[in-house]
């Protein structure tokens, strides 16, 4: 474990009426750069109550995600979890890195630092610094220290999926610019969210035409009466490990393996550990739909606060023409209205069915450096400059007309 004292500061009293211990805090402060699997495992009591506390909380920063992340992973990177503490050791604010190689092929020869569960086969899709509230002023710059203390070991810093609005962003997209070259925010991704979300499916109906509702309701009762159907919940009406093979058999359909990551073995596993811990306190939710008697549309996504995660899908082909996928959307949008969600996110991707679901967008964005003495890093800086040169002039080519031809 590295440790780097840092400059006190008075901002903060022992006096200081706030909620949780980690916001009463002491001069001065220390970053620890945990970098062993204990000093990782000690964080958990401090990590759930401190991401309780901050600007930006997501189903893919609980500390269930990133320890089963890291049990899946810890062969390929090594951690670098950035830790700022009071004078009696606390934790106040976690950054958490892992070092490694991503398995993209043009990024291979990096090394990069990156959010755990930010690179690898299973991605998270909303992710930021874990910083109390109203304290990212003064704590995120400390955090970004990490940066450039372990500047040695990386070619590429690159962070994802951090939300747009968060006030955390633009103090590290500063501090990437003075620790490395290139620094930008880039890959800014909508996420298409229904928000707010009515109370009860004839609320959310009228957010539509009247075509629309009658398309819906003519499916539901093609469905109803073609068939014996019931509307049903893995974990509860079915374990949660038959739930979770259900769920990759029905996703296989449409994105097989090699097309989802989600398919992968090492995916599986740590989907099916998250769901035996998530499905029965209902952070996860997985509604399916069974057609005489075998599943036929499943929908799998987390419950955060007053948020929906909509993660994966799949359905049965046999039931095109009644549009399963659409009727187990409905389901799940049932299934969240009961939990009293105020946001349903469908999380970034393009596809076009979202936006016919949703009527509000949210977006994440990327930010990343270079060293700005690696080979490695200025190898791979100039491939991509000359290859969008390359596409710029084939698209210029393409859209300026031949003078002969005029």
């Amino acid at each position: 474990m590295n440790t780097l004292h840092l400059r006190s500061t008075d901002y903060f009293t022992e006096h200081d009426a706030l909620d949780v211990p980690t916001r009463s805090i002491t001069s001065p402060l220390v970053l620890d750069i945990v970098r062993d699997e204990p000093g990782f495992h000690a964080l958990e009591p401090a990590w759930d109550k401190l991401l309780e506390t901050c600007a930006t909380t997501a189903p893919f920063m609980r500390w269930d995600w990133v320890s089963l992340w890291w049990e899946e992973n810890r062969e390929d990177f090594t951690l670098a979890i950035a830790v700022l503490r009071n004078s009696r050791h606390e934790p106040v604010a976690i950054a958490p890195f892992v070092i490694g190689h991503d398995l993209q092929k043009a990024r291979r020869p990096l090394r990069q630092l990156a959010f755990i569960g930010g690179i690898g086969q299973i991605k998270l899709q909303r992710f930021d610094f874990l910083v109390p509230q109203g304290l990212e002023e003064h704590f995120t710059p400390l955090l970004c220290e990490a940066f450039r203390e372990l500047r040695p070991q990386w070619d590429t810093v690159r962070l994802t999926c951090i939300p747009e609005e968060s006030p955390n962003l633009p103090i590290i997209h500063e501090a990437l610019k003075k620790c490395g070259v290139g620094a930008a925010i880039f890959n800014r991704l909508e996420s298409r969210c229904i928000a707010p979300l009515p109370v009860n499916w004839e609320g959310y109906e009228n957010l539509h035409s009247k075509n629309w509702r009658s398309k819906i309701r003519r499916r539901w009762k093609a469905m109803s009466n073609g068939h014996e159907a019931r509307t049903l919940l893995g974990g509860q009406d079915k374990p949660a490990a038959e739930s979770m093979k259900m769920l990759a058999t029905l996703h296989a359909n449409r994105w097989p393996v090699g097309v989802s990551e989600f398919l992968h073995e090492r995916a599986q596993r740590f989907h099916l550990k998250l769901a035996e811990r998530w499905l029965p306190d209902g952070r996860a939710i997985l509604p399916y739909i069974e057609i005489d008697g075998q599943p036929a549309g499943v929908m799998y996504g987390f419950h955060e606060g007053d948020s929906f995660y909509q993660y994966q899908m799949g359905w049965d082909p046999a039931f095109t023409k009644i549009s399963m996928g659409k009727l187990a959307m409905m389901w799940c949008v049932q299934s969240a209205m009961k939990l009293g969600v105020v946001t349903y996110d469908m999380l970034p991707g393009d596809f076009a069915y979202k936006a016919q679901w949703c009527n509000a967008i949210r977006y994440t964005v990327d930010v990343e450096t270079f060293h700005p003495f690696s080979p490695a890093a200025l190898i791979f800086r100039t491939l991509r400059q000359l290859k969008r040169l390359t596409t710029r002039e084939k698209s210029e080519a393409v859209s300026t007309p031949d003078e002969s031809e005029s």
